[in-house]
């Protein structure tokens, strides 16, 4: 969903035109819908990482839940073809709203009693507070984004720093954490949890007062000389810049992705630590390999 949302405006810049107030309240609750279903699975994931079983398991039927959202919203579990250039491809009509605002207040009061059985979890704490730690100036030397910024002490998020779509209508928290350690990375994914359930609330909101079109129509590129598109993946800020031909084909396109810059914060973390914490350090950080092979 990221990738699709940056490529799509550097798509979008290209040609000068304006997508449709409703086809951006509808990207927005997809990407936040993306963030949220990643967060809650990595909250689990971390857990595995120690062998906390009852989180694992609560985080994974969790995020089973969004996943089926997604489904009933794009006809896949992953959101793909939701987002296409100049728009959506799908409407979310009144049901699919009333929908998705149950499934949000099950997982809401679900994913409060894993922050609370967390915090209650003395042995799991052990292992997380003072683990794989990434200072500020380290985070800052090295560029990170995201998470991995974020619970370093760097105050930054493309949403609000960038922003793009409808993110300057719709006030959010940005958590941020000091410690950068692996329990500093936990609870800006548990805050950040809470503030994409707010922003889809109050997107889903907005979304029934608006009747404009989910498309602008064919786009006509006024401009071949390169453009960019940004969007905050779940693990941080994505990247696209692209160029066409005279035939208007790609000519150029440049991918950044938010785990292109975070992956040597982690040969960083892990000094000093012992063996068996490796795969809670990693789990803390959620790279994707695949997003480096290009």
């Amino acid at each position: 969903m990221a990738n699709t949302l940056s490529y799509c405006q550097a798509l979008e810049k290209l040609s000068g035109q304006n997508v449709p107030r409703r086809a951006w309240l509808i990207r927005t609750i997809a990407a936040e819908l993306e963030r949220l279903y990643n967060h809650i699975g990595d909250t689990g994931n971390m857990c595995a990482g120690v062998g906390f079983a009852p989180v694992i398991s609560m985080g994974s039927r969790l995020k089973e839940i969004l996943l089926r959202c997604n489904e009933a919203i794009a006809g896949n579990r992953f959101l793909r073809g939701l987002i296409v250039p100049g728009g959506v491809k799908y409407d979310l009509t009144e049901s699919l709203c009333t929908e998705l605002t149950v499934a949000l207040t099950k997982v809401e009061n679900e994913y409060n009693d894993i922050v609370q059985i967390i915090a209650e979890q003395d042995g799991f704490l052990n292992r997380a507070k003072t683990t794989g730690i990434i200072s500020k100036n380290v985070a800052l030397d090295l560029a990170l984004v995201g998470v991995g910024a974020r619970a370093s002490g760097v105050d930054c998020d493309c949403r609000r720093d960038l922003p793009y779509g409808l993110y300057a209508e719709l006030p959010f928290n940005v958590i941020t954490k000091t410690d950068g350690d692996v329990y500093a990375r936990l609870q800006v994914r548990m805050g950040e949890v809470a503030e994409s359930i707010t922003l889809i609330r109050k997107a889903l909101k907005l979304l029934q007062q608006d009747d404009s079109q989910l498309h602008c129509g064919e786009l006509a590129y006024k401009t071949l000389t390169g453009s960019w598109g940004i969007s905050e993946s779940a693990r941080g800020s994505n990247l696209h810049w692209l160029m066409l031909d005279a035939d208007g084909c790609i000519e150029r396109l440049f991918i950044r992705s938010a785990s292109y810059p975070n992956w040597p914060a982690l040969t960083i973390a892990v000094q000093g630590d012992i063996i068996p914490d490796f795969p809670l350090i990693n789990k803390s950080f959620e790279l994707c390999y695949a997003c480096l092979d290009r």
